[in-house]
């Protein structure tokens, strides 16, 4: 199953309209699902990721958030919420996960080209940073690239095992949602434990090209 190959981190999401009327509620859930352990607040906005544009370092994520601590969950979300721009409060979310150590590299990873919905995999990611939003947030000097074809995967397998081996995993969510357009956001911790963090369908219309 894809839990086999995947792991999920722990973790809660709310719309904006449901924080400003149910602020206490959601707190005692973070409270309760998170007990003792870190935690990150992360943006999940409908404008984060579009074809025409990066929207990298225009999204805030707060770490090293103490789950017990009220005020700080509270100043985190609003904090995030901020960073949004042209804001739908009913779609709009924010995202609060457990907080991963020991993190090998952290991406993300288009499973067709932005602009032309061509059958590539583009993955662009951090290596040498050790946190889990080096390439969305814009903080990285360490961005690295790779392109393949998804015609041509043999080449990949026999060069490079560990990114194979990750496209193996992307192909897998790919075949669950029935999708092949994703935007997906992912860790890769010391132990080679691949943990998807957000990953959300590309809706834009590519009908206007014809890719063979």
């Amino acid at each position: 199953s894809l839990s086999k190959e995947i792991k999920i981190p722990k973790q809660l999401s709310f719309t904006i309209k449901n924080w400003e009327q149910h602020k206490k509620l959601i707190i005692d859930q973070i409270k309760s699902i998170f007990k003792n352990n870190t935690i990150i607040i992360r943006s999940s906005s409908n404008n984060e990721d579009t074809w025409q544009s990066s929207q990298a370092g225009k999204f805030i994520t707060v770490k090293d958030i103490n789950p017990r601590n009220s005020n700080q969950i509270k100043d985190s979300i609003n904090k995030v919420i901020s960073s949004y721009q042209n804001i739908d409060k009913s779609k709009d979310s924010v995202l609060v996960q457990l907080q991963i150590k020991n993190i090998k590299i952290s991406g993300v990873i288009f499973t067709c080209t932005l602009d032309t919905g061509a059958p590539y995999y583009h993955i662009n990611f951090d290596r040498n940073s050790k946190i889990t939003d080096g390439v969305t947030s814009g903080n990285t000097n360490n961005l690295e690239k790779i392109t393949v074809s998804k015609y041509n995967l043999k080449y990949l397998e026999n060069n490079d095992k560990f990114f194979y081996d990750i496209i193996k995993k992307v192909r897998a969510i790919e075949r669950f949602l029935v999708y092949s357009k994703l935007d997906i956001e992912f860790i890769v911790t010391d132990r080679n434990k691949f943990i998807l963090l957000q990953v959300r369908p590309i809706t834009v219309d590519h009908s206007k090209y014809i890719n063979f």
